[in-house]
């Protein structure tokens, strides 16, 4: 539903007319981000949950892989300065 709604918003961001509304299109997008946001989420808790039926161990090292996967998605990782003297004009 969220790639609908995505495909949809971006259909009305490359048509003009003067029937269209701006406001029409943000509501769009902003519907179909929402639903991969809780699609994602659903799907990075099903996952532990389904490993619950192979046992303890598997749930454990889901979770700890599921806690360092959230952790990269929410904060941005630093630059090193390695990186940042090697960028040529």
């Amino acid at each position: 539903m969220a790639i609908g709604f995505l495909i949809d918003a971006n259909f009305l961001m490359n048509t003009h007319g003067k029937f269209l509304s701006w406001n029409y299109t943000q509501t769009i997008l902003e519907r179909g981000f929402t639903l991969a946001l809780i699609g994602n989420i659903f799907f990075c808790v099903s996952v532990p949950l389904m490993l619950w039926m192979l046992g303890p161990v598997t749930v454990f090292l889901a979770s700890l892989g599921l806690v360092y996967l959230l952790h990269e998605f929410d904060f941005v990782s630093k630059v090193s300065n390695l990186a940042i003297n090697n960028v040529s004009i």
